[in-house]
């Protein structure tokens, strides 16, 4: 439950939601990432949140079952 800082990437789109689970920072941004980072220091309520809604997503959505749905899924979806 430790809140994150991730680059925003297509890579994370679909899971990391900005103020939600975690801070997004862009790509080769190193003074974006510090003033994050910064930021989660400061603000020990928004660190403790993010974390916690970090996670509740992970407890749910990065399952074994929720994997083997989302494979069958993209399977299903191939020509």
């Amino acid at each position: 439950a430790k809140a994150l800082v991730v680059t925003d990437s297509r890579g994370v789109s679909d899971y990391v939601r900005h103020e939600e689970n975690a801070l997004l920072v862009p790509p080769r941004d190193a003074t974006a990432l510090a003033k994050a980072i910064e930021r989660l220091w400061r603000e020990p309520a928004l660190a403790q949140r993010l974390g916690t809604a970090g996670s509740a997503f992970a407890s749910v959505h990065t399952t074994e079952a929720a994997t083997v749905r989302y494979v069958r899924a993209y399977l299903a979806s191939l020509p």
